[in-house]
């Protein structure tokens, strides 16, 4: 169903909000990127760097199939557990998820320098993916939680998978502005940069501004495509405070315009 709305009334909406939520997501959007060493970007050197600029990011695991086969695969990936990795079933039993929803829980205890680590993995329907790796007591890095990711991928995981005939995807540790938000979007935002004054506010910059976030129509932003986003700005030469203005309004335009898709609202009269 088509939408017409003027946007830029709800930022208006936005400052007489609540928006403690928010400022904590742009907070850590800057806290990790200043304390971030340079070997955290990966960056193409030719006229088009921004746009090829790649963020380290959590990679993601995530498998598709049958039920049956998806249990099949937990399973054999429990069978296979070495080196110190069991399954948690009485963690599991605390873990409580709506609906369906279940979680599975592989722990691995405390050993070269690390603490007691929780792989937990969520199974919903015909999808299986691994939600979070949590550490007790001690943060884990950017880098430690991915080598965690991918040694139990190969070791228990993949076989696993294979065996119960199931397909299971590793995304990159790396993520470009246009793998984050996709062609569309990246035109629009690559269009309003290209043309905008970066250092006064212009009612054209706006508008073009505006374009890019409507393209964000439908989408859910999570916290590391915010991060995409402020270090390619700050990569095209946008000041730090218009950044995380620009951030703050991208999260609540996704969000915004999530409620529009998800209550069918009607078209606001002209």
């Amino acid at each position: 169903m088509g939408v017409s709305f003027p946007l830029e009334t709800f930022f208006v909406w936005q400052e007489q909000l609540d928006c403690c939520e928010m400022t904590m997501t742009v907070g850590r959007v800057f806290s990790k990127l200043l304390a971030a060493p340079l070997e955290s970007f990966a960056v193409f050197n030719d006229h088009d760097a921004p746009r090829k600029r790649a963020m380290l990011v959590h990679r993601e695991l995530s498998s598709f199939g049958e039920p049956p086969a998806l249990e099949a695969m937990v399973e054999k990936t429990e069978s296979r557990l070495a080196n110190g990795w069991f399954r948690d079933r009485q963690k599991e039993r605390k873990l409580h998820l709506p609906g369906d929803s279940r979680s599975i829980c592989f722990v691995l205890p405390a050993k070269d320098g690390l603490p007691d680590i929780a792989l937990v993995l969520n199974l919903n329907g015909r999808c299986l993916r691994a939600t979070n790796i949590v550490p007790n007591g001690k943060a884990l890095s950017l880098n430690a939680y991915n080598s965690l990711l991918v040694q139990f991928y190969l070791a228990f995981l993949q076989p696993a998978a294979s065996e119960a005939g199931v397909q299971i995807q590793l995304s990159s540790a790396e993520r470009t502005i246009d793998e984050a938000f996709g062609w569309n979007s990246v035109e629009a935002l690559k269009s309003f940069s290209q043309c905008a004054n970066k250092e006064r506010s212009h009612p054209a910059d706006r508008l073009r501004w505006l374009d890019f976030l409507v393209t964000l129509r439908g989408r859910r932003i999570h916290c590391e495509e915010l991060d995409v986003l402020a270090e390619w700005l700050i990569a095209d030469g946008w000041p730090d405070d218009k950044v995380r203005k620009m951030i703050s309004e991208s999260e609540f335009a996704s969000e915004f315009l999530r409620a529009i898709c998800r209550n069918e609202i009607a078209p606001l009269p002209k």
